[in-house]
């Protein structure tokens, strides 16, 4: 790999990261203000945070394999989880 490889794959990291964390802040800030306004208490609130934080990356995998046609694959990740 030459160092333009690497300098592009470090730059597509950075940007990934970037997002990443922009996007988990957007979805906690818009749960809780969410949760606030239905007059859910803070442990309601924090609980259902972390729930949806783990559930999510499992999510995100079905519907990947789904989209692949890997059904195996989507129902391997959903029974690993219970």
């Amino acid at each position: 790999m030459t160092a333009v490889g690497v300098g592009v794959d470090v730059g597509g990291l950075l940007v990934v990261v970037g997002a990443l964390w922009y996007g988990s802040r957007y979805l906690v800030d818009g749960a809780v203000g969410i949760a606030r306004r239905l007059g859910l208490s803070e442990l309601v609130i924090g609980l259902t945070i972390v729930a949806a934080g783990t559930s999510t990356p499992e999510v995100a995998v079905s519907l990947v394999a789904l989209r692949q046609g890997r059904v195996a694959s989507r129902w391997a990740t959903s029974s690993a989880a219970t």
